[in-house]
């Protein structure tokens, strides 16, 4: 550099060293390898001519990334032809991720950028002298369609009231005290904020009367209320985190609002589990989808639903599932796992809300009764028959949930 900075001094008096330096850079970028000698140094910054990404040198001729390096051999050595996944031989390769770079028009980028086939060592009985000379085999580019139109819009339908409810500020109930049933208002400050901008902006709701409606959100709201949860935990801290305010730790759920040891350990697992296979960011329209499926599940009050709303239950729950799979296999495909880890979700979730619902009859039926016993209100045998056989039915879920595990 020194002396190409010598040499061009005289004839630009005027230009700054730091004009000179650009001046040789860009010089030494334009120089072409040759078949022999050395290659020019790279800067590091440097883009591959095919697809954009970072290049490490120079391959076949062409400035290019290892990755267009090796394509661009094993095209040659096998003799691959491709057909281009639009047909318009015209792909755009510098935005299009890894997965879905049209092969055709990356060969095609390839030889137009000056690769040169002849540069690429064959094996010793390789008959093959180019990729498009005696070819041996023919194989189309992966074709990742999109999805349908119906199911793109139940995802935007889906996806923007779950978002809205995540972001927006939850009014939470006397957020300030100290009090032992705090962590208990919360829970019931986010029912209320998921049924008004989640739930009421639902897609498909309106082919089900109000009083169903009422029943099918008694049902699911806890399922979905832990779902939000998941999206406020902090696993560096490892607390739930609604505001800087309102934080719960695994010890003050279980010290300070005595929430039964068995639904602390399920939440928290689930929650690490959901912030490692769910990026909050990124994949929030599967949230979403998630909490629409949870809402139409059919079993929800099923006794109490006619088989003509059973039957639209579970044709919009199936497809909820659809889309949610069709969205998956189309934008994460790279994650092998992800379906099978998101549908066990469904299961830990209902769970979850079974354990919670029988601490809730639980302290229902003993507050119950400790007020009949001191006669500060009086609850009738009905009321309290009632009470019991929820408390029985709640235990039994829990106890064939943990036979299962066992």
């Amino acid at each position: 550099m020194d002396d190409f900075i010598k040499k061009m001094i005289p004839s630009m008096p005027n230009a700054s060293k730091q004009d000179l330096q650009d001046l040789y850079n860009h010089e030494r970028l334009k120089r072409k390898i040759h078949r022999k000698g050395p290659a020019p140094k790279l800067l590091g910054d440097e883009e591959c001519e095919i697809c954009g990404q970072t290049a490490n040198g120079y391959h076949y001729n062409v400035l290019s990334c290892e990755g267009c390096k090796g394509f661009f051999r094993r095209t040659i050595i096998n003799g691959i032809k491709y057909t281009c996944r639009t047909g318009v031989n015209n792909c755009d390769l510098q935005t299009a991720m890894a997965r879905q770079r049209c092969q055709k028009c990356r060969i095609m980028r390839c030889l137009k950028a000056g690769m040169n086939p002849a540069f690429v060592r064959k094996r010793k009985n390789d008959a093959v002298s180019s990729p498009y000379e005696n070819v041996t085999a023919s194989r189309p580019s992966v074709i990742v369609n999109k999805l349908p139109k119906d199911d793109e819009d139940l995802i935007q339908a889906t996806m923007m009231p779950w978002r809205i409810s995540l972001c927006t500020p939850v009014d939470f109930l006397d957020a300030s005290s100290s009090s032992q049933n705090l962590f208990y208002r919360a829970i019931s400050s986010l029912q209320l904020h998921i049924k008004k901008i989640f739930i009421a902006e639902l897609p498909l709701v309106d082919r089900f009367s109000e009083d169903l409606l009422d029943i099918i959100s008694e049902s699911a709201i806890n399922e979905l209320i832990f779902l939000h949860i998941a999206n406020s935990y902090d696993p560096v801290s490892k607390a739930i985190r609604f505001t800087d305010e309102l934080i719960f730790t695994a010890d003050d759920l279980l010290n300070k609002f005595t929430v039964n040891l068995g639904i602390v350990r399920r939440l928290f697992h689930f929650m690490e589990k959901f912030q490692q296979i769910i990026d909050t960011n990124f994949d929030i329209s599967i949230i979403g989808l998630i909490a629409g499926s949870i809402f139409f599940k059919p079993d929800r009050g099923s006794s109490l639903v006619d088989e003509e709303n059973l039957a639209e239950l579970s044709k919009i729950h199936e497809k909820y599932i659809s889309t949610l799979r069709s969205y998956i296999e189309r934008y994460r495909s790279f994650n092998k796992t992800l379906l099978t880890e998101v549908l066990l979700m469904f299961t830990t979730l209902r769970e979850l809300s079974i354990e919670y619902k029988h601490q809730q009859v639980s302290q229902g039926l003993l507050g119950a009764l400790i007020k009949s016993m001191s006669n500060q209100c009086e609850i009738s045998p009905e009321q309290l028959q009632q009470l019991a056989l929820n408390h029985r039915f709640y235990h039994e879920q829990a106890h064939h949930m943990q036979l299962f595990e066992n």
